[in-house]
């Protein structure tokens, strides 16, 4: 789960310097506001699509029909190719009233429509449980990608060379994913008949939707929308950049509280009322414990790598940066929510939690971002992101009952993040340069491990349930380290 998550954001991160030292700061920001685009209109096309193939799939495999599986995916693809069309069209638009660069645009529209399509076999993939399958085509071509990108730009590609290269990499991953689904689903099975209930499913793909829409407005840079409208290109790569470097978080956050949400369902199907209260203050707990130095490591070290890499341009990228990591901190509060409403099929609250932090995060922005640029987008959207987390904890908490918080264990966390953060922050900051972010780095890595297993925050039978809940999935390795942070 890590890898999967690490590595494209490190694929980013490395083509994200390339192109701010290719392309400078606004054009940088003319490359990421059509990204923005090319993601959320994909998302929006095919994410609902996905968790409803992705169940449809894996309930016509535990019937043994393969047939009824083959007819959900036909109908799917189907669907995903008016969806992605229209989606693809919508981003292609810009360039009626002459946004430009006109063929970066354009391949933005053909990127939206291949990646829709896309989602329909890796559906099929994570459905059928071939993890390793679904994760290893995209870091496959995402490796090969990289240099490509990279050899672009240097041989003068500019945004349009990066959005080619995307739109190959995606065709190759519609291809090889879609081979690799078919296999999947080879053979007559047993035949038994099942019906999938295709209508069932296309409601549920569209309520998935909904969520969606509510998840890119709140949580996915939605802000460059509006950077784009008030503000300019250098704001918007200054607010992008700085997104870049706290995306890791927002989606290793997403993974755990995916990866707890069998453990919740078995504890509702249970009726298991205490258990699924227990169950949902450890994963808050060990998520806050596991995020809190991380986020103060990034914090303190951050700015500082942020001048170092991009230049000093983006060096109020830095203070973008610290804002957006103040919402991020309580993100597990939102993450853990979501993965018990989840587990009692209720898409209506984090839907109507969702809507009033994106209402909150518009509001925030109109006001803010023709003032302050990309510091004022970097408030609205944590202003945002925090009321949304908090009236999803109330909504959870009237439904399954009040939280045991463990201020210890949260004070103890607390201490490790606040060293964490000075002695990643102090050298960067005294030094500058490439030697004190290094120095940082290493002496926020240095203290966080002395400061670990010295106050050990983590209860130990925190790490004992968080292995057992995850199946095995944690890995041996993962479960020392844990351990010895736990008392």
């Amino acid at each position: 789960m890590a890898a999967s998550v690490v590595v494209p954001n490190a694929y980013l991160l490395v083509v994200s310097v390339a192109a701010a030292r290719s392309l400078g700061a606004a054009g940088l920001g003319r490359q990421s506001l059509i990204a923005f685009s090319v993601a959320a209109a994909s998302t929006l096309a095919g994410a609902g699509g996905f968790v409803a193939v992705m169940r449809a799939v894996a309930t016509a495999l535990g019937d043994d029909d393969l047939r009824g599986a083959r007819a959900m995916v036909r109908a799917a693809r189907r669907a995903h190719l008016v969806t992605g069309t229209v989606a693809g069209f919508a981003v292609s638009v810009p360039v009626l009233w002459g946004a430009g660069p006109r063929a970066a645009w354009l391949l933005g529209g053909l990127v939206t429509l291949l990646a829709t399509l896309q989602t329909v076999p890796a559906a099929v993939l994570v459905g059928a449980q071939r993890w390793r399958e679904a994760n290893g085509v995209g870091l496959l071509t995402g490796a090969l990608a990289v240099p490509a990108t990279l050899l672009v730009l240097e041989r003068g590609g500019g945004i349009e060379g990066l959005f080619a290269v995307e739109a190959a990499v995606v065709a190759v991953n519609l291809v090889w994913t879609g081979a690799l689904a078919r296999r999947a689903l080879e053979g007559e099975g047993a035949a038994v008949g099942t019906d999938l209930r295709l209508a069932g499913h296309a409601r549920f793909a569209a309520v998935s939707t909904a969520g969606v829409a509510v998840t890119v407005l709140v949580w996915r840079r939605s802000e460059l929308v509006l950077l784009a409208w008030f503000s300019n290109d250098v704001e918007m790569a200054r607010y992008s950049v700085a997104f870049a470097v706290s995306a890791l978080l927002l989606t290793l956050s997403e993974r755990f509280a995916a990866t707890m949400t069998p453990a919740f369902t078995r504890l509702v199907h249970a009726g298991d009322r205490d258990g699924l209260a227990a169950a949902r203050a450890r994963g808050v707990r060990i998520l806050l414990l596991l995020s809190l130095p991380f986020v103060a490591g990034v914090a303190g070290a951050g700015p500082g790598g942020i001048r170092l890499l991009y230049g000093d341009t983006f060096a109020r990228s830095g203070t973008v940066l610290a804002i957006l990591l103040v919402a991020l901190a309580a993100l597990p509060v939102w993450s853990v929510s979501a993965a018990v409403l989840a587990a009692h099929r209720d898409a209506v609250s984090p839907l109507m939690a969702g809507g009033a932090g994106a209402a909150l995060n518009i509001g925030l922005a109109l006001w803010l971002v023709p003032r302050d640029g990309a510091v004022g987008a970097a408030a609205a959207s944590a202003g945002g992101q925090l009321a949304a987390i908090a009236l999803l904890h109330h909504l959870v908490r009237r439904r399954v009952g009040p939280m045991t918080w463990d201020v210890a264990s949260l004070g103890r966390a607390g201490l490790v993040a606040v060293g964490t953060g000075v002695a990643a922050w102090l050298p960067s900051h005294w030094l500058g340069g490439a030697a004190g972010v290094v120095l940082g780095l290493l002496a926020g890595a240095t203290v966080l491990v002395a400061l670990g297993t010295s106050t050990r925050p983590l209860p130990r039978a925190d790490v004992t349930w968080l292995a057992a809940s995850l199946g095995g999935r944690l890995g041996e390795r993962a479960t020392v380290l844990l351990a010895r942070a736990a008392r």
